[in-house]
């Protein structure tokens, strides 16, 4: 299922991107109807939006298709515009200027499609004088095949599309267009530079978005479990990519959307996010990829509420303050509905002084492979997942851990649950303080036992490398350490089941357990396998008496080669 989801949004990728021609308006382009023809003066005194609505209108009537030319000049809008099907609007470049002036609305659309399709306006300049509207240049409503490019936006947002559940907009595209918001005293202009709402096939590729609220959403409803979040609900924001933009200094989301499936995010910087950097809120079947995140607040990389088939690979996350989350799923619901999450081949840097952070709350199913985490520590231990698997990452420090947290926890994992944790190399190029464990596995579920495997690990630089832990009270958990190469060789286990070692080795080439351990503090019924037989010729040993170190019987013995 999950490759048949990765294959289609791959083909998104390639249709949208390749073939975006596709979405412009089908129209002859080769007259342009001059906005000055209809009295447009261009001075920048003189109120020109009249004119400009007037050649909208005269193109739509008398030809039903048709350009309408905005020559160099300053001319300037004091109303709403209304765009007609099959009449583009098209300046020369930034010496075509749009200028709104004396609007007193708070939120005010420049250039209106309503029940609209085939339209390209591209190629001018606007200017919002109005200090207190939050001014939008285009707005696409319940409407198809429009396509903004090579827009200017000051002060301004640059478009947006808009449906409902019943009918949707349809394939809408922002394509190289630049915002700048206020970037006075540090403020943000309080709108979203892009928007997809209720849409459905949407394209934003090659802007630059700066100082706003928000830089690219989509939105397909809310995705709050006590609203619109439930499971079964359809995602109404769907198909769409966002591709290759630079967004830098919102007081918000860089790229975020809520309710939204099949949405393909690559290739993208976004920079100084005040809330987070790119985050999925109830979203459905979508790759975030090869994008560049730095800052992101309350995050780098995100989930919340109930999401479903999401993969984040090859993307680079910065953060340059300490204990922040490069990566984190939110979700505090005790329910198994968030599900199916892969971390793989991303990279995760902390810059600060101190260590940062991925992790984060309930998801049944998540997976982390291939990561690089560059003092960063991982989190993930929330209440009620089903399945955690943590394969063939890197985790590097030099600098102590803050907090004195694990290099390493995750578990918790409940109804007959699996964690995994595997193939992975933890390291501490620094002296670590006593108390940092290199790798935390807990469990708390008092209903079922669960399965913990710790295997083909190397874990050093810890004073203790592993801290098997057991928080239930009515239950006991099953562990199975093998193949590992620990640093200290300290190993701290709570009162355990079954756990079971075999095959594990010191980084010095010695065998963990060649015998019955001197050191250390076990619990009864804990069993070690030995490397090659004892002694006394037995294959392992079981703690009956649990204790520093215990006292244990061996088993297993072996006669003339054979048991």
């Amino acid at each position: 299922m999950k490759k048949r989801v990765l294959c289609f949004l791959l083909a998104t990728i390639f249709a949208l991107l390749c073939f975006p021609s596709a979405w412009a308006a089908v129209i002859d382009s080769s007259t342009l109807y001059s906005i000055k023809s209809f009295g447009a003066m261009g001075d920048g005194i003189t109120d020109d939006t009249a004119a400009i609505q007037a050649a909208i209108d005269s193109v739509s009537k008398n030809y039903g298709y048709g350009t309408v030319f905005i020559p160099e000049g300053e001319y300037v809008i004091t109303k709403q515009i209304a765009l007609k099907s099959n009449v583009n609007i098209k300046g020369t470049g930034p010496k075509s200027v749009l200028i709104l002036r004396n609007i007193t609305d708070t939120y005010f659309q420049a250039f209106m499609a309503t029940s609209q399709k085939n339209i390209h306006i591209s190629n001018f300049r606007g200017v919002n004088e109005c200090p207190n509207t939050y001014a939008l240049w285009t707005h696409f409503l319940m409407s198809e095949n429009c396509t903004v490019e090579n827009l200017i936006a000051e002060v301004s947002g640059i478009g947006s599309s808009q449906g409902n559940k019943e009918i949707r907009s349809k394939n809408i595209a922002f394509k190289n267009n630049t915002m700048y918001g206020n970037a006075l005293g540090g403020a943000y202009f309080g709108l979203t530079g892009i928007s997809f709402s209720f849409t459905t096939g949407g394209i934003a590729t090659g802007n630059r978005i700066e100082y706003c609220a928000h830089g690219i959403n989509w939105w397909g409803g809310d995705s709050n479990t006590v609203v619109d979040g439930a499971p079964e609900n359809e995602r109404c924001a769907q198909n769409i990519v966002i591709a290759n933009n630079v967004i830098e200094h919102v007081g918000g989301g860089g790229i975020w959307g809520s309710m939204g499936q099949n949405i393909v995010i690559t290739n993208n910087v976004v920079n100084d996010a005040h809330d987070v950097g790119i985050d999925l809120e109830g979203t459905y079947d979508t790759i975030v990829s090869n994008n560049v995140v730095k800052d992101g607040y309350n995050g780098g990389l995100t989930t919340f509420f109930f999401c479903r088939g999401i993969t984040f690979s090859g993307n680079t996350v910065y953060n340059s303050t300490p204990n922040t989350c490069g990566f984190k799923v939110y979700n505090s619901a005790q329910d198994i509905k968030n599900e199916d999450i892969t971390v793989i081949g991303n990279t995760f840097v902390n810059t600060s002084e101190g260590t940062g952070v991925v992790g984060g709350d309930n998801c049944e199913k998540i997976i982390y492979a291939n990561n690089n985490f560059i003092n960063v520590r991982m989190d993930h231990d929330f209440n009620n997942s089903r399945f955690t698997k943590v394969d063939s990452n890197h985790f590097v420090f030099d600098r102590p851990i803050t907090n004195l947290k694990p290099a390493v926890e995750v578990g918790t994992t409940h109804k007959s649950g699996e964690c995994i944790f595997q193939n992975n190399l933890v390291e501490s190029l620094v002296e670590q303080p006593e108390e940092v464990i290199g790798v935390f596995v807990t469990q708390s579920d008092n209903s079922s036992k669960t399965n913990n495997i710790i295997e083909g690990n190397i874990i050093k630089g810890f004073s203790t490398d592993i801290w098997l832990n057991n928080a239930a009270i009515r239950q006991k958990h099953v562990y199975a350490v093998d193949n590992n190469i620990f640093g200290s060789g300290n190993l701290k286990v709570d009162d355990t089941t079954v756990t079971t070692y075999q095959d594990n080795f010191r980084t010095d080439g010695g065998y963990l357990f060649a015998g019955i351990p001197g050191d250390g503090t076990y619990q009864t019924g804990q069993v070690i396998y030995f490397r090659t037989p004892d002694v006394e010729n037995a294959i392992g040993a079981v703690c009956i008496e649990g204790g520093a170190p215990g006292k244990w019987k061996l088993f297993g013995f072996l006669k003339d080669g054979a048991q």
